[in-house]
């Protein structure tokens, strides 16, 4: 086997969170994710479209900045059904 037959299929960005039953909420009514899973009170796992997203309520959430980039098609649709939720920065 060499490094030809690897093939990396996914990457799971775990999202550290103040609350995470209030980032569930924001991400499912929001953003339009499903829960995936939760582990217990402080962990929960969201997905839509074929992307997930860890949420870890137990780090700490001011540790400092994260940026978290989903290459997207459709850009356009995605941005007139988010804008109405109040989720767009103006300036973006």
């Amino acid at each position: 086997m060499t490094t030809d037959d690897v093939k990396f299929t996914a990457v799971v960005p775990v999202v550290p969170v103040a609350n995470a039953a209030e980032a569930i909420a924001f991400y499912r009514d929001k953003l339009g994710f499903e829960l995936a899973f939760e582990a217990g009170p402080d962990y929960a796992g969201v997905a839509r479209l074929g992307v997930e997203l860890h949420l870890d309520g137990v780090v700490n959430a001011a540790a400092g900045p994260l940026s978290v980039r989903i290459t997207t098609n459709g850009v356009d649709a995605l941005y007139a059904e988010l804008e109405p939720q109040g989720v767009i920065h103006p300036e973006e």
